[in-house]
């Protein structure tokens, strides 16, 4: 999914995290599911701090990957939508309210 470059310039940024970084995944059957899978499988290969987790009750809206610190207990929202023949990759929100297996947010 990503080319050596990125994977290189990622690899050195994660190379400076001091707590685990998790990945949750919410998917559904779509191809962009699927890329985003690997999106995440990929940054998670780079680093043993970052782990993918699938949980498809973590989010109502599909396809969505939260970024979450374990830690500090908090989160971020990445979604993707369409406008005209634009992709645009967004972030939803920010929250204090980590997320939990099997807790469903909106």
């Amino acid at each position: 999914m990503l080319d050596q470059a990125m994977k290189d310039q990622l690899k050195a940024y994660l190379e400076n995290l001091k707590t685990d970084v998790h990945l949750v995944l919410s998917l559904d059957d779509s191809d962009t599911s699927n890329k985003l899978q690997a999106l995440a499988n990929d940054i998670a290969s780079l680093n043993d701090k970052v782990k993918v987790i699938e949980d498809q009750s973590a989010s109502a809206r599909k396809p969505i990957m939260q970024v979450v610190n374990p830690t500090k207990k908090n989160s971020y929202r990445f979604c993707r939508f369409t406008n005209g023949s634009r992709i645009h990759v967004i972030s939803i929100g920010s929250t204090s309210q980590w997320w939990a297996p099997n807790e469903v947010r909106s």
